[in-house]
């Protein structure tokens, strides 16, 4: 094991009292040079068609991209 490298996250995504999507999200900093790669991993359950994939790539992305705006330029 090692410490301070893994954030995990158990949430429920709902619209309205209609559960949409279960997931459990990790989190990983690993060393990389001077500095650390960030690595996700999503496991999930999409509930009776009502979320898709592709949203789910499509937020990723975005608040990747917002990420990115925050570290300097070499680390992205």
């Amino acid at each position: 094991m090692v410490s301070d490298t893994r954030l995990t996250s158990l949430y429920t995504m709902r619209q309205g009292d209609t559960a949409i999507f279960s997931g459990i999200l990790t989190v990983e900093f690993l060393p990389e040079g001077t500095g650390c790669q960030l690595r996700l991993t999503e496991q999930g359950v999409f509930y009776d068609g009502h979320d898709l994939p592709g949203n789910h790539k499509l937020g990723y992305q975005a608040m990747l991209a917002a990420l990115r705006r925050f570290l300097p330029p070499d680390a992205a």
